[in-house]
């Protein structure tokens, strides 16, 4: 969950160096988008909120490890204020 100030360096500058940094980790993008997400009670929720799947834990760790995290901390937050971040156990389908 992401409050981005500055679209265009947010869309320019940081979303083409995380996803890339994301490359060779197994994550999926599974939906997300600028001003895409409805409230439907609670708090309303920033103007940027992305759902990421990743293969197990240890590969998003693998990943923040290797510098995924830096860049977040480095580029992204010039450009947007981070909310919130979730790891959530999925469940295999049935």
């Amino acid at each position: 969950m992401v409050n981005v100030k500055d679209m265009d360096g947010y869309t320019k500058d940081f979303l083409p160096k995380v996803q890339a940094s994301m490359k060779g980790f197994s994550s999926e993008y599974i939906a997300g988008g600028m001003n895409k997400t409805t409230r439907v009670s609670g708090e309303e929720p920033p103007n940027r909120v992305v759902i990421i799947k990743w293969p197990r834990i240890e590969a998003y760790q693998k990943w923040r490890d290797s510098g995924g995290l830096k860049i977040r901390e480095d580029v992204g937050e010039k450009y947007g204020q981070w909310k919130a971040e979730w790891l959530i156990e999925g469940i295999e389908p049935k």
